[in-house]
């Protein structure tokens, strides 16, 4: 009889009842570093992309935010494990992330507007990253050696494909890249500044001094909406934070501007500059010592500075959607130290974490 019912066992065993969860899951700061925002929208939906040690390695996560600065995706969706940020785009249909993965190649994640990873495209190639054209799923990704040498560079499609092979140089001159949405300008300083522009195939057009002031220092580029291009950097000698509005050749156009005077007790930080709808958005940190308060600015088009975020903590990285009116802030508060994570608000409304994790709850007892 007993052998009987072992087969019976055997054949029929118990049922295990599902998981039941003892305590509601408790939402906190994810430990570890969040940093390196890169945003894009489609105009309903943002999807805000960072670069995330919380799992104790380098990963790239993101997260989608609507119109009114609610996050949809509370705990992040992991976009790519063991890599870096480059980048993030609306191409029509889906938001393609480029990375760069742990063996120094690319991949494109292409995410949809409902947080689902739809595709990955590799792309075997060892340049830097550098820009991508805005034309939907017809796009052109540039990328370039490590002084961004633009003879050199590699042009690839958003479906894998090699446009154009480059190579390499071993220079070591600094080198700022944009996009005006059809055609690039890389601008290199070495023994001068030097403004190449380029086509959607890689082609070189022009090679040309820029004409900027002898002691400029460049700290971000993007296009202006209108087919140039702008460059917001320093200018050493008074510390002014400036604009200088260029041509699709790179040369500069009329006089430079200041956006931010200096101020000895205003140390200038962070800088972005984003290319818009019909126009751009140049963004800049600054902090207040005597305060011990950090402060981020909104420039629209070049006009004059719109504090958008104040924080106690020092703000390390920011960027600002200006489709949906939001402002993403990369920050590390200073008592207690979590390490640095992404804030998002609407407007001047409150900051809202961006980047949680589920709070521990170990060593049950029964």
């Amino acid at each position: 009889m007993i052998p009987f019912l072992v087969v019976l066992s055997l054949l029929f065993p118990a049922r295990i009842a599902p998981e039941i969860p003892v305590t509601t899951p408790s939402l906190g700061r994810a430990p570890g570093l969040q940093d390196g925002l890169r945003v894009a929208s489609n105009g309903s939906i943002t999807l805000a992309a960072w670069v995330d040690g919380r799992s104790r390695s380098i990963d790239v996560f993101a997260s989608r935010v609507d119109v009114t600065g609610k996050p949809l995706d509370p705990t992040g969706i992991v976009v790519r494990e063991h890599a870096s940020l480059d980048d993030v785009f609306w191409d029509g249909t889906d938001f393609v992330v480029v990375t760069t993965t742990s063996a120094g190649d690319h991949e494109l994640v292409f995410v949809s507007v409902d947080g689902a990873i739809r595709k990955r495209v590799s792309l075997p190639i060892a340049q830097n990253y550098a820009a991508h054209t805005y034309q939907g799923a017809d796009s052109r990704l540039l990328f370039l050696p490590h002084d961004g040498y633009s003879p050199l560079a590699t042009i690839a499609d958003l479906q894998g494909n090699i446009i154009k092979r480059g190579g390499d140089d071993t220079g070591g001159t600094a080198a700022w890249k944009a996009s005006n949405g059809t055609g690039f300008l890389v601008i290199r300083h070495g023994n001068g500044f030097v403004a190449e522009e380029m086509d959607r195939d890689g082609d070189v057009l022009s090679s040309i001094d820029p004409q900027f002031p002898s002691d400029f220092s460049p700290a971000a580029m993007s296009g202006d909406g209108r087919g140039g291009y702008v460059l917001a950097g320093y200018l050493p000698a008074v510390g002014d934070l400036t604009l200088i509005h260029l041509n699709a050749d790179g040369l500069q156009q009329g006089t430079p501007v200041v956006l931010q005077a200096r101020n000895p007790e205003f140390s200038f930080g962070a800088a972005s500059a984003t290319m818009t709808n019909g126009g751009f958005v140049v963004t800049w940190a600054g902090t207040l010592p005597k305060t011990l308060s950090y402060v981020t600015y909104v420039s629209r088009d070049g006009g004059g500075p719109v504090e958008s975020f104040t924080s106690t903590g020092y703000i390390s990285d920011l960027v600002y959607d200006r489709d949906a009116d939001l402002v993403f802030t990369a920050t590390r508060e200073l008592l207690p130290s979590f390490g640095y994570d992404v804030w998002v608000q609407k407007g001047t409304a409150s900051p809202q974490p961006l980047t949680q994790s589920a709070t521990d709850q170990s060593a049950p007892q029964v």
